[in-house]
């Protein structure tokens, strides 16, 4: 499989959040989201990447 962006990278740069105390949980962040949305091109895909785009433009606005 192609990813469209580096895996250890991404995951190196995570933002972790703890869940029920203790329960690490790593986000991807938006731009690489909205790579492998790309990448899926499925129709929900390309309405989550309208929204996605939305929020990037909203926190850029902050």
């Amino acid at each position: 499989m192609n990813e469209p962006f580096s895996f250890d990278e991404e995951y190196a740069n995570a933002l972790i959040k703890l869940l029920y105390g203790s329960m690490e949980v790593r986000f991807v962040a938006i731009p690489a989201l909205i790579k492998m949305k790309e990448a899926a091109g499925r129709e929900q895909d390309r309405i989550d990447i309208e929204h996605l785009r939305m929020r990037l433009e909203d926190n850029a606005g902050k």
